[in-house]
């Protein structure tokens, strides 16, 4: 995540790191903090942003998989995150991964940069449908759904 996100209520990652048991936060562009990110062992990392060398995640290119999927996605505004993979050794080093759409567009709270664009939650629950199956990518649809209308809710007090 870069270190901007971590204070915005419109940040979905932060609902995705209480909501996924496994999942870790990995701080990036903090001054003097280096970025540190732990690959688990008998995982296979995927970093999920569409690079200009990323495959299609597909249950065809996960079942090719000898081990289990670490899925690594960035958080930040699109054009923070297009740097991640170039700036990053770790992160460069890890296969990329896409997803192609078209996606059912749930986010709200901000604009996309092009039709194509999806938040991170999103991201995350299409890879989980593609990795885990559609119950997984749902249920954190569900959760996204729930925060859009809460945060909705809070920024506009005629609702109240």
């Amino acid at each position: 995540m870069h270190c901007k996100e971590l204070s915005l209520t419109s940040n979905t990652s932060s609902l995705a790191l209480k909501s996924l048991t496994s999942s870790e936060l990995a701080l990036r562009g903090k001054r003097g903090v280096d970025f540190q990110l732990d690959i688990k062992e008998g995982y296979q990392p995927l970093y999920l942003f569409p690079t200009e060398d990323a495959q299609e995640l597909t249950a065809e290119y996960v079942s090719k998989l000898d081990r289990p999927v670490q899925l690594v996605v960035p958080d930040a505004t699109w054009r923070q995150a297009k740097k991640f993979h170039k700036r990053e050794p770790l992160l460069g080093e890890i296969p990329a991964v896409k997803l192609v759409g078209p996606f059912e567009k749930v986010y709200t709270l901000r604009k996309a940069p092009s039709d194509t664009s999806v938040c991170t939650l999103e991201a995350i629950a299409q890879a989980f449908g593609v990795i885990e199956g559609e119950e997984s990518k749902q249920r954190l649809l569900s959760l996204l759904r729930t925060m859009n209308e809460k945060v909705e809710t809070s920024r506009n007090p005629s609702l109240w």
